[in-house]
């Protein structure tokens, strides 16, 4: 069993590495190993004795230190997507009072 909490927190490492390089492919990759590994951990009915030294080894820090950064870069991105929205908005009124400006035989005389 020590041995799989090791993989899981190198997995758990990995992790958090990749999102601090902003590898997100790697990140899904990761994610997509560990949930695989949680899974026979519960076939075998190994969790219980995974918990006490998933405990023992405090890896809920890291865990909670992933979330965190998962969602700062999800809240980064929000606002990036607003901003853009709120640009194009922009745009696009300007586009529009330039067209009637320019339309200059739709006006009477």
């Amino acid at each position: 069993m020590e041995s799989k909490i090791k993989l899981y927190k190198e997995l758990t490492i990995a992790m958090l590495e990749s999102l601090q390089d902003e590898d997100y492919e790697g990140f899904d990759l990761l994610i997509e190993e560990r949930e695989g590994f949680i899974k026979v951990l519960i076939a075998n009915d190994e969790i219980e004795s995974f918990k006490l030294l998933y405990d023992r080894e405090k890896l809920r820090g890291l865990e909670l230190e992933i979330k965190s950064l998962l969602d700062r870069k999800i809240q980064d991105t929000k606002k990036e997507i607003k901003e853009y929205k709120v640009s194009i908005q922009g745009n696009k009124l300007y586009n529009n009072i330039k067209k009637e400006n320019l339309n200059i035989f739709s006006k009477k005389v």
